[in-house]
C-alpha cells in the first residue's frame, strides 16, 4: 500500500509539472504577438498616454526602460515588470502604460505557434526622452 501510494504521488508531481510548463509563456513562436494595429499604432499609443515624471524632468533624465509582459491566449497582458529600469519615476509610469492598455481593452493579437494560440514573453522598450 504505501508503495502504491508512493507511486501515486510520483505519477501526480510529474504530471503537475508537466502542465506547469506546458503554460510556461513562449519566448519565440511563428506569429508574434502584436499590438492593435501593429506597432505603428504601438509607439503612437505610447507617444499619446505615456507622461514624462516631473522629476526626471527637472533633473534633466531620460532614458529607456524595458519591460517585460506577456501576452495570453486572450490578447491580454499578464505579469508586467521591468528588466530594465531607471529612477526618479520612469519604471512606475512604464509600468503604468502597460497597465492602461488592459484598462482600455487594447487587447492584443495573440502569439500563434503550429496552428495554436500561445501565450508568449514579450519585452517592450519605452525611450523617455526630452525634448
Amino acid at each position: 500500500m504505501k508503495i502504491l501510494s508512493f507511486l501515486l504521488f510520483l505519477c501526480i508531481n510529474a504530471t503537475s509539472q508537466m502542465m506547469a510548463q506546458n503554460d510556461a509563456p513562449f519566448v519565440y513562436v511563428e506569429k508574434m504577438p502584436q499590438f492593435p494595429g501593429g506597432n505603428e499604432a504601438l509607439y503612437q499609443f505610447l507617444g499619446t498616454h505615456i507622461h514624462y515624471p516631473d522629476s526626471c524632468r527637472s533633473m534633466g533624465i531620460s532614458g529607456n526602460v524595458i519591460v517585460q509582459f506577456v501576452v495570453d491566449t486572450t490578447g491580454y497582458i499578464t505579469n508586467p515588470k521591468i528588466v530594465r529600469g531607471l529612477s526618479c519615476g520612469f519604471n512606475e509610469e512604464a509600468l503604468r502604460i502597460i497597465s492602461l492598455m488592459n484598462d482600455m481593452n487594447l487587447r492584443w493579437s495573440p502569439g500563434m505557434h503550429e496552428g495554436e494560440k500561445r501565450s508568449v514573453a514579450f519585452m517592450l522598450p519605452i525611450k523617455f526622452a526630452l525634448k
